[in-house]
């Protein structure tokens, strides 16, 4: 039985990271991979992921020559960063095989297709965004409808932020643990 490493990441929910799991349980099952699970917490927004980072690093280390993911995107959202990574994968001779699009991205093919699904990914995320704008715009013209944020809600932990503070950890350091940006922690 062959080795895959194995990358499932925090969507917006914690069920959408068990989702991932089982689909590649499952795949893995199916077609003799032993996993080797690397399951990521940061959102897909930044490159800066530790596990990542880390499965990435165990990867060139030889521990496995496969990587298995549901969607090209869970390698990131940002079209040339994350085809700067497959690029480095597939020129050092490691497969990655997206479940969800049930595809192979080894070779010339695989990169073509990987960047078209990466671009649609990014133009998706942009458009959702534009949307919400739009909608958070209409929605102000009429205050019933939208009042914001309630003053005072945070959507971090402000308990673990306040205690990594007391530690003396940088904001830096607290927005990674926390994942939530600089102006939340200062806030």
């Amino acid at each position: 039985m062959k080795t895959a490493i194995c990358y499932a990441r925090k969507s917006h929910s914690d069920q959408a990271i068990e989702s991932q799991v089982e689909e590649i349980k499952r795949y893995c099952e199916n077609n003799g991979y032993k996993p080797k699970w690397y399951l990521e917490s940061h959102t897909g927004t930044t490159m800066d992921r530790p596990v990542f980072e880390q499965m990435n690093q165990d990867l060139f280390m030889g521990e496995a020559k496969t990587v298995i993911i549901t969607e090209v995107s869970r390698i990131g959202r940002t079209m040339i960063e994350a085809m700067n990574v497959l690029g480095e994968w597939l020129s050092n001779d490691i497969t990655l095989i997206a479940t969800g699009q049930q595809f192979n991205f080894s070779g010339a093919i695989g990169k073509t297709i990987a960047a078209l699904l990466l671009g649609l990914g990014e133009l998706e995320l942009e458009s959702k965004k534009a949307r919400q704008k739009r909608g958070i715009a209409l929605a102000k013209k009429d205050p019933a409808k939208y009042a914001g944020r309630k003053e005072g809600s945070y959507s971090a932990d402000v308990k673990k932020i306040i205690k990594y503070r007391e530690e003396g950890r940088t904001i830096e350091e607290i927005a990674k643990l926390t994942d939530t940006s600089h102006m939340t922690v200062i806030r």
